[in-house]
């Protein structure tokens, strides 16, 4: 009888452990969607400059004048 009693302590213990596991990893996934949420914009200007510079000579204006010696 008495390793039924220390099995559901067992069975209890766990609960909570797992619970709490839960609710660690609710934690840091909603950080990492905050922290993704914050690069969607720097995603956005990447995407919409690609786009752009399609054209090899535009390609090759743009990247000289930032790479020209100052």
């Amino acid at each position: 009888m008495s390793w039924l009693f220390g099995l559901l302590g067992f069975a209890v213990l766990f609960i909570i452990w797992f619970v709490a596991g839960l609710a660690g990893n609710s934690a840091r996934r909603e950080a990492l969607e905050r922290e993704l949420d914050e690069w969607e914009g720097v995603r956005d200007v990447k995407r919409e400059t690609d786009d752009r510079l399609n054209d090899p000579a535009e390609r090759k204006r743009v990247r000289d004048k930032y790479n020209k010696k100052q």
